[in-house]
């Protein structure tokens, strides 16, 4: 009888115990948070990110990571981009609102409030306007990178705050930026200008 009683306590707890961590594993799960650096710095990024809007640059990202359901904006530049002319198609490409992308001046604040993204993935052309946008409640993840190796931690930053696991599409980008390190190894670096074109 004594231990009839002590197995119903057990399952009783074990039940309690049970139902206590699922509720806390959906507190943190409803809290989580990652946090990336950007040209700003570390930002804390809430999960998950729903709806993302990219401004100014990595606008074939969405593509590489299979995320369009997700975009709610984009710059008008990227309807011209083959990559995303391939893979925004159908309710998406209706869906997604052209942006500007123009916004070395300023943010279209208004847009964006109305948008309501849980992030905006953007090129600093102008920090201030970033920075004015961001008292409005608007999250950012900004980048201004100069190297291919900059460039590639944005994009692992989007692939973390999407929660997607892109490992192995960027151990590819890795091996073949390697193979080409390899066979320019000799080649001698020359001295030449950059052109910039505004379109």
């Amino acid at each position: 009888m004594l231990v009839t009683r002590f197995k119903k306590a057990f399952i009783s707890y074990s039940l309690g115990a049970l139902v206590a961590s699922l509720l806390l594993n959906v507190c943190n799960a409803s809290a989580q948070e990652v946090k990336v650096k950007d040209y700003f710095g570390e930002q804390t990024i809430k999960l998950p990110v729903s709806k993302i809007a990219y401004i100014g640059s990595y606008v074939e990202v969405p593509a590489m990571l299979n995320v369009w359901n997700r975009v709610v904006g984009v710059s008008d530049y990227a309807f011209k981009d083959d990559i995303v002319k391939a893979t925004l198609k159908g309710e998406d490409l209706k869906r997604v609102k052209h942006m500007s992308t123009d916004h070395t001046a300023a943010l279209n604040v208004e847009l964006l409030k109305k948008l309501s993204p849980d992030l905006v993935v953007t090129f600093v052309g102008n920090p201030k306007a970033v920075e004015h946008a961001k008292k409005f409640g608007i999250s950012f993840l900004s980048f201004q990178e100069t190297t291919i190796a900059e460039a590639m931690q944005a994009m692992q930053a989007q692939a973390a705050v999407l929660e997607i696991d892109a490992s192995k599409k960027f151990a590819k980008m890795q091996e073949t930026l390697d193979s080409i390190a390899e066979r320019l190894k000799n080649v001698k670096k020359k001295k030449g200008v950059e052109l910039f074109h505004k379109a």
